[in-house]
């Protein structure tokens, strides 16, 4: 893949910091390589390095609770020193984070750079983490061994999935599928909700991720359980997976609802009775949201084949040239522990990397079914594909 001119103008400044390799180890100017000799460090040990560092203590995410998470950090370590003036967690789109960042990145003064980022685009992190030495990958062995392996690098803090959820007020009436190849039927159209992937990006990522092979395959199977014969290919589409991603958007409205939130809150209503919605999970925590009113289809009793909805992780990502990289481990480890996962924990939908980290109590499925019976978001693989798959898409939505 060819570097931007974008990403050759980050190599070209000289840093205090160093990179080997695509990122994951950063050097000091001393050569020591802080981030693998502090794997195996307890939080004491950490605490005692960052208990010396200066410059205030920023992190940025897409999450609103990133706020919460800092505040409680800095309370349960008083030891730094920290406080509201010199310490916060700041809500930002991926897009502002990578802004951000690369500004900062080049900055003679980095006092006031943030020193941690969680990030959601997984294809943009990666093009990130390939053509820049921007970001670090932490991993400490008092998580690292409930994290799977394929969630280390980059380190997945969290996962976030969205779900096919329809209202039951209409009882029998109400709509009832178990099969994704349903959603294409003429008796669907406009009536199933989902945000434009032209206007969020993860739900453009999930529809790119399922056409990987491994999708395809699992779209034909479906197809097949659901039509009564094999999936033939026509000449309007390359695959299953390419035809549904069509009809599926045909069928439905990516306009009417501009937030997740109203988009739950909207589809709840006793007027929707026969509406379909695609959208987070934890937003069924939103007052505005009549639960009572929602079935969540991975829930029942017959789940969705070949998915009820899609996930995707938020990731960890210690910034480089930020002023506290021993906080910025430290916050890492209490990120990664039931504590720190606490403001998102608090709510269903969110589920901690740290497989030692239950979910809330109130979801009725675990991480490893979702991992079964959702479409995983795939940053490697949708960078192969992307500006095809997403041309493609973009003139459905048009369309």
């Amino acid at each position: 893949m060819k570097k931007t001119k974008f990403a050759l103008a980050l190599f070209a400044v000289p840093f205090l910091l160093t990179s080997c390799g695509s990122g994951d180890v950063v050097t000091s100017s001393t050569g020591t390589d802080i981030f693998t000799e502090a794997k195996s460090w307890t939080n004491a040990q950490l605490l005692e390095k960052a208990k010396a560092e200066t410059g205030d203590f920023l992190a940025y995410g897409n999450t609103s609770r990133i706020a919460a998470a800092v505040d409680n950090f800095i309370a349960a370590y008083p030891e730094l020193g920290l406080d509201k003036n010199h310490a916060a967690g700041t809500k930002l789109k991926d897009i502002e984070i990578f802004t951000k960042i690369a500004s900062e990145y080049s900055a003679r003064d980095t006092s006031k750079n943030a020193s941690l980022v969680l990030i959601q685009d997984s294809a943009s992190l990666a093009n990130y983490r390939k053509q820049s030495t921007m970001f670090t990958n932490y991993i400490n062995n008092s998580f690292a061994s409930n994290v799977a392996e394929d969630d280390l690098v980059p380190l997945a803090q969290q996962f976030t999935n969205k779900l096919f959820i329809w209202n039951n007020t209409a009882g029998e009436s109400a709509p009832a599928f178990t099969n994704v190849w349903a959603l294409t039927d003429a008796k669907y159209k406009d009536k199933i909700f989902f945000k434009s992937p032209a206007n969020e990006q993860v739900n453009m990522n999930f529809l790119i991720t399922l056409t990987k092979d491994t999708w395809v395959k699992k779209m034909e199977e479906a197809y097949k359980a659901y039509y009564g014969k094999d999936y033939v290919a026509s000449g309007n589409y390359k695959n299953a997976s390419y035809e549904w991603i069509a009809k599926f958007l045909g069928n439905a409205d990516v306009t009417s609802y501009t937030s997740d939130t109203k988009m739950a809150a909207g589809v709840s209503e006793e007027t929707n009775a026969d509406k379909v919605g695609l959208f987070v999970l934890s937003k069924l925590r939103d007052s505005s949201v009549k639960q009572a009113n929602l079935t969540v289809g991975a829930w029942t009793k017959q789940s969705i084949t070949p998915f009820a909805g899609f996930m995707y992780a938020i990731y960890s990502q210690i910034c480089t040239r930020g002023p506290r990289p021993y906080t910025a481990m430290l916050f890492t480890n209490y990120l990664m522990s039931k504590e720190g996962f606490a403001p998102w924990g608090d709510a269903i939908g969110a589920y901690s990397g740290n497989q030692s980290v239950a979910e809330n109590k109130n979801d009725q499925k675990n991480l490893a079914f979702y991992k079964q019976n959702l479409v995983i978001e795939d940053g490697e693989y949708i960078n192969t594909v992307k500006a095809e798959a997403e041309a493609w898409i973009n003139k459905i939505i048009a369309a």
